[in-house]
């Protein structure tokens, strides 16, 4: 997602500019606005020195000149001067408490700099002081999205669309909330809204074409992406989702050209390549290793560090585990693990549940509330609010049941929310991030020959790395021929794997 790029928004951008060097014997105005003037042509012209020396000469004749202070702050970003801006911001805030702007500027700079929570606090503050600009909604919208904070980040895109109906960007992220929040009718109705707004417009067909898999309405969601592709080719992930819808509907033979793609994007680190589809596309441990180490840079970027994390050492009592997840319902993963759970030793350890899946009240999910000493519901927190719960909590080992799955939150490791974390079950490649310590394998999803390209430790099971319930009845109704769509006769070959997890001979057809 990407920011409004309605002409109202302000811009602050950490991008460097094409500088023209600093003309140290240009004589500057005498006049504060004359010199503020000045500035912000020399700044739209790109030469970000020279309109920091106007702006600094227009502060020295007039101290409080609020404007001149504002477009300060941006000269500072073009020159990557990051802390100098943020320094700038609050100074414009003393100057001037109750403008919008000034604490909007605040936030986005706070924002680019990864303190995510002070950032919320001022763009709050902005739209308290200043409740009819949208675009501060909107920056305030789009960060509470990326903090998981769903619900009010969609109060937040319901104000922008009230000011201006025709905010694609605003249907988009209020039908991405919808999307996570699994109201899928809601969520295609924004989508297809902004595309009337927009035609032309790549990201929502992306996320329409992700309900449609969803839907089992492959077809479709492959047209989706292809449109999207001619809309925007560059936009990250669509290479991976054309190609992971192809091999859901079996359609090989036009995959080689974009499977040569792949390898290039993995191998020039472009964003978007997504590691679990690698790993049904590519078989390559090398290729999947550098698409896991792609991907960690993109959810460890902009994270401040929150100290280090060690292990409560000659602490007594129990030794507290905790297991992060989205499927603590009627989903595979807690399937496969309800019994486990259940047999969990709890004399010696204290069973903590992480659970940041959809609301969804089921047998399973009661079944497996009852086996943990504490379900904590995290849906609501950002990852480095959950990182700091957990070091609250007194987690020694944290196991993310998610890897690069779907719904994963992979940002709480990557804050280091225990001393010793382990990747295991939903994702059974490596995750290339070195604040990984363990995967828990066995010797066929991982054979000791290929731990090299594997970040973590391995942790061997001594049979299978893939626990069961041992509870589950196996169905007494025996299915015929003729209702699963067999022929009477013959031999039938059978995979029991989804459709991705299979590639034919494929041949080069033209892209």
């Amino acid at each position: 997602m990407k920011k409004s790029k309605n002409s109202s928004i302000p811009t602050l951008s950490f991008l460097p500019a094409a500088l023209v060097p600093r003309t140290q014997g240009t004589a500057l105005p005498s006049e504060a606005q004359a010199c503020y003037t000045l500035g912000d042509q020399w700044l739209e012209d790109n030469r970000a020195d020279e309109a920091l020396r106007a702006y600094d000469h227009a502060i020295a004749l007039q101290p409080g000149y609020v404007d001149a202070h504002l477009s300060r702050t941006n000269a500072l970003l073009r020159l990557q001067r990051a802390a100098e801006a943020l320094a700038n911001c609050e100074r414009t805030v003393a100057i001037a408490p109750t403008l919008g702007l000034a604490h909007y500027n605040h936030g986005a700079v706070l924002e680019g700099l990864g303190r995510a929570e002070e950032a919320e606090r001022s763009y709050r503050l902005a739209a308290q002081y200043e409740p009819d600009s949208a675009y501060t909604h909107f920056a305030l919208g789009y960060l509470l999205l990326h903090q998981n904070k769903r619900q009010d980040a969609m109060a937040c895109m319901n104000r922008v669309l009230e000011l201006e109906p025709q905010n694609a960007q605003a249907l988009i992220n209020r039908g991405q909330a919808y999307m996570e929040m699994q109201q899928d009718e809601l969520a295609f109705a924004d989508f297809n809204q902004a595309l009337r707004i927009n035609p032309h417009l790549a990201e929502p067909r992306a996320q329409v074409s992700i309900l449609l898999r969803k839907h089992k309405r492959h077809k479709e969601a492959l047209q989706q992406l292809q449109a999207a592709w001619r809309a925007n080719s560059q936009m990250p992930g669509l290479l991976t989702d054309m190609m992971s819808v192809m091999t859901d509907m079996c359609e090989w033979n036009s995959l080689d050209e974009g499977l040569r793609r792949i390898d290039t994007a993995v191998a020039q680190a472009q964003p978007g390549v997504s590691p679990f589809k690698v790993l049904g596309l590519r078989d390559s441990p090398e290729l999947q290793l550098q698409a896991a180490r792609n991907e960690v840079v993109v959810s460890a970027s902009g994270q401040l560090p929150i100290g280090p994390c060690s292990v409560r050492a000659g602490t007594p009592g129990k030794i507290r585990v905790g297991y992060y997840s989205a499927d603590f319902r009627h989903h595979a993963t807690s399937i496969l693990m309800a019994q486990l759970f259940e047999l969990h030793d709890h004399e010696r350890f204290e069973w903590f549940a992480f659970d940041f899946g959809p609301l969804q009240e089921d047998a399973m999910r009661e079944r497996v509330r009852k086996t943990f000493d504490h379900f904590i519901d995290v849906r609501g927190h950002s990852d480095r609010q959950v990182a700091k719960l957990s070091r609250e909590l007194g987690i020694d080992i944290a196991v993310d049941l998610k890897g690069f799955t779907g719904d994963n939150r992979f940002g709480i490791f990557a804050f280091r929310c225990a001393p010793v974390q382990v990747s295991w079950l939903g994702y059974p490649g490596t995750t290339g991030a070195d604040f990984m310590d363990y995967v828990i394998a066995d010797k066929v999803v991982l054979p000791p020959e290929l731990q090299p390209y594997f970040s973590e430790k391995a942790v061997y099971m001594p049979h299978s790395y893939q626990c069961n319930d041992a509870h589950r009845r196996i169905a007494d109704r025996v299915f015929t021929r003729v209702e699963q769509g067999l022929p009477e006769t013959g031999f039938v070959f059978c995979c029991f794997n989804n459709n991705y997890k299979i590639l034919g001979s494929v041949t080069n057809l033209c892209w």
